[in-house]
């Protein structure tokens, strides 16, 4: 399966993330206001993908769910990035002359 955002620049440090379906996210620094920060979404992606599978365990398991919640959460270490935080890649890509 394949999904596709798009992201566009608007100002600053602050951008719009739109899904496949038009959903619209804002992403922003700490000095945006109104914006999520990358860091807090994955963090909402991991708490979707936990309460979907939570959810669906308990449907199946016939229990019946009057609500549901849970949190979760992320402490920065204070420094800045570093290449090998989260054991990514980062690829650089040279522009010669004569190719594209």
């Amino acid at each position: 399966m394949e999904k596709r955002v798009s992201l566009a620049w608007t100002d600053g440090l602050e951008f719009t993330a739109t899904s496949e379906d038009g959903v619209r996210v804002n992403l922003g620094s700490a000095e945006s206001h109104g914006t999520f920060r990358p860091a807090a979404l994955v963090l909402v992606a991991l708490a979707g993908c936990t309460g979907m599978d939570a959810i669906s365990i308990m449907t199946k398991m016939r229990l019946q769910i009057d609500s549901y919640s849970h949190r979760h959460l992320h402490r920065r270490h204070g420094r800045g990035p570093r290449r090998r935080a989260l054991g990514s890649q980062v690829l650089r890509r040279r522009r010669q002359s004569g190719l594209r």
